[in-house]
């Protein structure tokens, strides 16, 4: 499953100028999460963050976005294989 810890931290981070390995893997994952981001509408990754890293419930994402609770099921889905298809271990 994906942390949403780990997510959080990522975007956080500034871009990696350093060339260690654990510099180069969070600036290569922070470019991975902002190129899924401007993927998908923006309506879509917020259902996503809301559930996966805010820890809304489905209902409550989907009241604040004014979306249905399906919606907001299938963005977490879609983006979630999004984040795993690109990052791997990464963020696991």
């Amino acid at each position: 499953m994906v942390s949403p810890r780990r997510l959080a931290k990522v975007l956080d981070e500034p871009l990696a100028s350093s060339s260690s390995v654990a510099g180069c893997e969070g600036s290569l994952a922070r470019r991975a999460l902002e190129a899924i981001r401007a993927g998908v509408e923006d309506r879509t990754w917020q259902a996503f963050w809301r559930v996966a890293v805010d820890g809304l419930s489905p209902a409550e994402a989907a009241q604040a976005l004014g979306i249905s609770v399906g919606a907001v099921y299938k963005a977490k889905y879609r983006v979630t294989r999004l984040v795993r298809q690109q990052l791997g271990d990464l963020i696991e």
